[in-house]
């Protein structure tokens, strides 16, 4: 895919973060609201996020939030907060990063935007905040998240510019956008034999050794399980989520595993 940017550089620096669980009335600047991951590079150090910061902040005045047609496994939308000129650009480039693992551009590090969209572990989950940081000329210094927390990102980086007398209004919602923000209250980990699901009301443990299936259905899973000469079936309420794709995919994992072993221990008989 060829790509013809001229507002923006092609993203080369991504920084991943994770958002705190910070109140509103808590957040007194960036810091306070994003985690930011080590990204384990030279170039994301030496002052290279404040300075993206510092541009975002004397710009604040040309930047605008707004909606992408994507959302998450829990349902809330993709939001991205950039300067108005180019968003259209900004957008090819997202597209480019949430298409495939590896997409066209040489990052630096991976961003793991398709991995959060598309997670195969509870490690894909561990961001849920991007921000290209690639130094230019031109209009890089976007940022990416879903749901609520970008009117909570807005709030951070106008405290910013309010401490260092950037007196600029927070940028709105282009165009007006109802914002969705769910949190699903499934959970689950696991050890070398079990499964350890938690939801709002149980505690589910799973031997791994034991799963033959799992079926979908739209508020519940299904899981077959074999217990001594018999078949059991064990519903897990769990709706549409992040949490509920990633567990489906493990599950599938052992099933397939369990298959094979049990193959090979009929064919050495």
């Amino acid at each position: 895919m060829n790509f013809i940017l001229e507002m923006i550089n092609e993203p080369y620096l991504i920084q991943r973060g994770k958002f705190e669980k910070t109140p509103d009335d808590q957040i007194v600047g960036f810091d306070s609201l994003v985690h930011l991951d080590y990204m384990g590079s030279s170039e994301f150090e030496f002052g290279a996020v404040q300075e993206s910061l510092t541009r975002i902040a004397k710009s604040w005045d040309q930047y605008e939030i707004f909606p992408l047609d994507v959302k998450d496994n829990d349902d809330n939308q993709m939001f991205v907060l950039c300067k108005k000129l180019a968003f259209k650009e900004i957008k090819l480039a997202i597209e480019e990063l949430i298409s495939k693992e590896y997409c066209f551009f040489r990052l630096k590090e991976t961003a793991k935007l398709w991995n959060y969209l598309n997670p195969k572990s509870m490690y894909d989950l561990d961001c849920n905040f991007w921000w290209d940081i690639t130094h230019s000329n031109k209009f890089n210094d976007y940022m990416i998240c879903f749901g609520d927390n970008i009117r909570r990102l807005t709030i951070a980086i106008t405290k910013v510019c309010e401490k260092r007398n950037i007196m600029f209004s927070s940028p709105t919602l282009q165009p007006c956008f109802p914002i969705l923000s769910k949190v699903s209250t499934l959970q689950f980990n696991f050890d070398r034999i079990n499964f350890v699901i938690l939801n709002s009301t149980e505690k589910i443990i799973i031997k791994k050794r034991s799963i033959l299936k799992v079926e979908e259905f739209e508020t519940e899973l299904i899981v077959t399980v074999k217990v001594k000469t018999k078949e059991k079936r064990i519903v897990i309420k769990a709706g549409k989520s992040s949490v509920r794709k990633t567990l489906i995919l493990c599950f599938k994992e052992h099933v397939e595993f369990n298959k094979n072993l049990q193959k090979s221990i009929e064919r050495s008989k």
